[in-house]
């Protein structure tokens, strides 16, 4: 007789708003668990399994560790507070505090599954894209069973919550499977996605070693500007501070002493530029930003490196020529 009272459903209370906030923020939160798991996989795949005709350097065809460090904070971050808000749902169904038939109920489930039905025909849409671009059948293949397999356990899970048959005070053996087995695959795919990521000492070296390159390309334009105007290179790089108006800042000469930079003429036309590096950037990968671009023209391994540039004769635009 206790037993039968303690499950007993308690009486309805207006808690709309409370309801509403918890629908809200979990939608919010598997967004996030969603997208990053999936651009996780995503980011595996084309670091093993390169495009070799990629030239635009986009999310989808090579490896990007930005993507990769935010998918990883973003399933850190949003991951409890999924579980958490879906966890407190179920527990308002199994008091009796949540109606089955609550109108916030049902359309705040539809809403997260129209929601995630979106983002998943986007994402099918851009991999589907990607293949008729050309890109390799394996990695067609695989991203499209990530893209299924993220979007089936969503949508299957939602439509299977939204009809299922609730009895106050008895927990969902389908649900709980559901949870565990879902929350089992995340925190893998997030352990998995930490092995890749470089550790933020790497990162504080890779950052160090794209402003050295940032004062070199400077350097670079500067020589370059020199000789149009001088036709000839400078002795050395005061010579070339002093007839620089941007290169002759306090700021400038002062970030090319931090970072030991230097340079030296080697020839008419040719020159070379010295700096420390705490990285090499040979088999860099990375790709879709402004440092791409810096990283396949200043190509350079760890510690004192010398790279050597010439003036082109048609125009002012450096060349690595080792």
């Amino acid at each position: 007789m206790d037993d039968q009272q303690s499950f007993n459903p308690q009486p309805k209370q207006n808690n709309s708003a409370k309801f509403a906030f918890l629908y809200m923020i979990s939608l919010v939160a598997l967004g996030f668990v969603a997208y990053s798991a999936g651009a996780i996989i995503f980011q595996i795949i084309n670091k093993y399994i390169p495009n070799p005709v990629n030239t635009l350097k986009t999310y989808y065809d090579c490896f990007d560790s930005g993507v990769l460090r935010f998918s990883i904070a973003a399933i850190i971050v949003a991951t409890p507070i999924y579980f958490i808000a879906t966890r407190k749902i179920n527990r308002e169904l199994f008091m009796g505090n949540l109606d089955k038939e609550s109108q916030i109920r049902k359309w705040l489930t539809y809403l997260i599954m129209f929601i995630s039905s979106v983002i998943i025909i986007g994402w099918l849409i851009a991999v589907i894209y990607q293949f008729l671009d050309g890109e390799i059948t394996a990695r067609f293949i695989l991203k499209a069973i990530t893209v299924l397999a993220v979007s089936g356990t969503v949508l299957s899970y939602y439509w299977y919550d939204i009809k299922r048959e609730i009895t106050f005070g008895e927990r969902n053996t389908v649900i709980r499977i559901y949870s565990w087995m879902s929350f089992m695959v995340i925190i893998a795919i997030l352990i998995v996605g930490i092995f890749f990521v470089e550790s933020p000492q790497e990162m504080r070296d890779k950052k160090y070693d794209q402003a050295t390159l940032e004062i070199l390309s400077s350097i670079d334009g500067a020589v370059n500007t020199y000789y149009k105007n001088n036709d000839t290179l400078p002795e050395d790089m005061q010579e070339l501070l002093d007839a620089s108006t941007i290169m002759s800042e306090t700021s400038m000469q002062n970030k090319i002493e931090v970072n030991d930079i230097t340079y030296s003429k080697t020839s008419g036309t040719k020159y070379e530029l010295c700096a420390i590096f705490a990285t090499s950037n040979q088999e860099d990968t990375n790709c879709y930003s402004y440092t791409y671009y810096l990283d396949n023209e200043w190509k350079h391994d760890i510690g004192h490196q010398c790279i050597e540039k010439v003036i082109n004769d048609n125009g002012f635009e450096p060349q690595v020529i080792r």
